[in-house]
């Protein structure tokens, strides 16, 4: 995602930017603005909703002619000269094939069957699920072996909260372990898969909160209030962030009329529709981990 950015008002860092740009008598003015592309990565700051250039940044990436360019240093001993002859090894050459895994993903009708994934000679493992970051992905997306797993985390970290019940610990420590410890596991990346469960595990992660709930003695908040509300902040920051690169799909189904947004259609099933999963996966068709 390119997004502009607008010149420092007044001082010294503004200097800093004008002789950066390397043009003969550029004076920027309080509107001038610089393409996001001449900063690099590590420039802006993503920890917020918004993301913004860290404090002294000045643009570094440019593709000048050549005789604006700087002269590069020269490596001057020969041992760093013979490393910097020396081929660079190919990226595929240094993959380990024995933990690399192929996922596919495939909601045709009528399926073909693919060709298997070769490195080096070795064909690579498909398989039906595979744990990524945390989460159990599956190949029919349905997230039942993921339901499983938060489930059975869910009970064994209810068991202490039930001990701490039983040494009479305060209800207000109590709901604190609740939030910090039981519910970190039940809400884990739930924005990919609270919406495309099956009603009965729907179900069976409401039960368990609600025993959570009269342990500490409060009404805590249902699994579907949770993914909405999770659900409706991430879109949101999505469409806060202009360098998101889901930012620009769901810009597009804004309603031209009232500017709100309007129902995401998809061609795939209803259950990746549900969750906003499903637009991370037009883009991948293929789910391959290294």
């Amino acid at each position: 995602m390119v997004a502009v950015v607008r010149f420092p008002k007044t001082g010294e860092r503004r200097r800093q930017w004008e002789l950066a740009l390397r043009r003969d008598g550029f004076v920027s003015s309080g509107r001038t603005l610089l393409c996001s592309e001449h900063f690099r990565s590590e420039d802006f700051d993503r920890t917020g909703q918004t993301v913004r250039l860290k404090d002294g940044v000045v643009p570094t990436v440019f593709n000048f002619p050549a005789h604006l360019q700087r002269p590069e240093a020269t490596r001057s001993t020969t041992t760093s000269r013979r490393a910097e002859d020396e081929p660079q090894p190919n990226v595929v050459s240094i993959l380990n094939v024995a933990k690399t895994r192929e996922m596919v993903i495939d909601f045709r009708r009528v399926r073909t069957s693919l060709l298997p994934l070769c490195i080096l000679g070795e064909d690579v493992a498909v398989v039906e699920d595979y744990k990524y970051l945390g989460v159990h992905l599956d190949n029919g997306l349905n997230w039942r072996i993921n339901t499983d797993a938060v489930h059975k985390k869910g009970m064994s970290r209810l068991y202490f909260l039930r001990k701490l019940r039983y040494f009479h610990v305060c209800s207000k420590m109590l709901e604190i372990f609740y939030r910090s410890v039981v519910a970190s596991a039940l809400f884990f990346a739930v924005v990919c898969w609270g919406g495309s469960i099956r009603a009965g595990d729907t179900s069976r992660i409401n039960k368990l909160i609600r025993k959570a709930g009269s342990v500490i003695g409060i009404k805590l908040d249902p699994f579907e209030a949770v993914v909405e509300r999770r659900t409706l902040n991430r879109l949101l920051s999505i469409m806060d962030n202009p360098t998101h690169p889901l930012h620009l799909q769901l810009d597009s189904q804004r309603s031209s009329f009232s500017n709100r947004l309007l129902q995401l259609r998809s061609a795939i099933t209803q259950q990746i529709t549900c969750s906003i999963v499903y637009l991370e996966y037009n883009h991948v068709v293929h789910f391959t981990h290294i």
